[in-house]
């Protein structure tokens, strides 16, 4: 594994150096044909890019840490008479929205928190 991404440092700083070339090319050599060398440049970058595109990304995505499971709870409450109760987070949820009628008064229920605790998975 650490030789694969060492190839795709190697490779990024190939990249790197090119474009580095072609700067200085840019700079110091106004009068030399600047559009060939900037195709020939552009060329080689994008042949090496397609050609280790997806061995960069598999690396890339095989060293990131596994995804965080969160288990969201909304808290709902009454206005009138205090009752709470909870549920899953649904997306679109926040605080202060309407979330229908209390069971016990009939008054209006709105959220009055969310939060987020780890998944037990």
């Amino acid at each position: 594994m650490s030789s694969q991404l060492e190839k795709a440092k190697y490779i990024s700083s190939l990249l790197s150096l090119l474009l580095i070339l072609l700067l200085f090319i840019f700079i110091f050599y106004p009068d030399f044909n600047v559009k060939l060398v900037s195709l020939i440049l552009a060329l080689a970058i994008g042949v090496l890019y397609f050609k280790y595109e997806d061995k960069i990304r598999k690396i890339a995505s095989s060293q990131l840490p596994p995804t965080l499971q969160l288990k969201g709870t909304t808290v709902i409450k009454c206005l009138n008479c205090s009752y709470t109760t909870e549920r899953n987070y649904i997306e679109g949820d926040y605080i202060m929205k309407e979330a229908g009628e209390c069971p016990k008064c009939k008054g209006q229920m709105v959220i009055s928190k969310i939060f987020f605790e780890k998944s037990s998975k």
